[in-house]
């Protein structure tokens, strides 16, 4: 076999992902996603993950209570997560109190338009995925044009959701404060 040629599309994905920056990235925001699921109903309706960057996870409490008593199980939460993931990609948590996103009650969903899945793409910003996708290879190319795809109608719906452009990277993210988590992190 030919050690130039990957074995597998998902190794050359992930290699294309790690050229390109993105690998690490995609793994924190998975890893916030299984949060809800990780934690359980009760912590998750009192803490949520507001940003992950460098291993350290950001996470919102309803009130430092909250916060105090998440941080006694600071290490069983990051164990348990880094299970679900398969690899040792949380190193720490850090809990503050403020305002939790608001989330829709159990069995009503929010009315706010369209999911991110069903955004529709205009034929610009198809184009502009369709050439990134091409310089991947003919191996990589599908797969790298469903990750763009996915990540521009996440960003198209997010807008129309009203998310706030940070006014130093240009990032989008919730809430009113003109300064997106990461780069208040990076202040600190």
């Amino acid at each position: 076999m030919n050690p130039k040629i990957p074995e597998n599309m998902g190794g050359l994905l992930s290699r294309i992902l790690d050229t390109m920056g993105l690998g690490a990235r995609l793994r924190e925001f998975e890893l916030m996603s299984l949060w809800d699921e990780v934690v359980g109903e009760q912590l998750s309706g009192a803490a949520q993950p507001e940003f992950i960057k460098g291993g350290r996870m950001f996470v919102v409490t309803k009130n430092s209570v909250w916060s105090n008593e998440l941080n006694l199980y600071k290490g069983d939460i990051i164990s348990r997560l880094n299970k679900r993931m398969g690899a040792e990609i949380l190193k720490d948590i850090i809990f503050k109190a403020g305002q939790l996103p608001k989330k829709a009650l159990p069995g009503k969903e929010e009315q706010k338009g369209p999911s991110p899945k069903e955004i529709i793409l205009s034929e610009e910003e198809l184009q502009e995925i369709e050439e990134t996708a091409s310089k991947a290879g003919p191996d990589a190319g599908e797969d790298v044009k469903r990750l763009l795809t996915a990540s521009a109608k996440l960003e198209k719906w997010k807008r129309k959701a009203g998310w706030t452009p940070c006014i130093k990277c240009g990032g989008l993210h919730r809430g009113e404060n003109s300064i997106c988590p990461f780069c208040r992190a990076g202040e600190k």
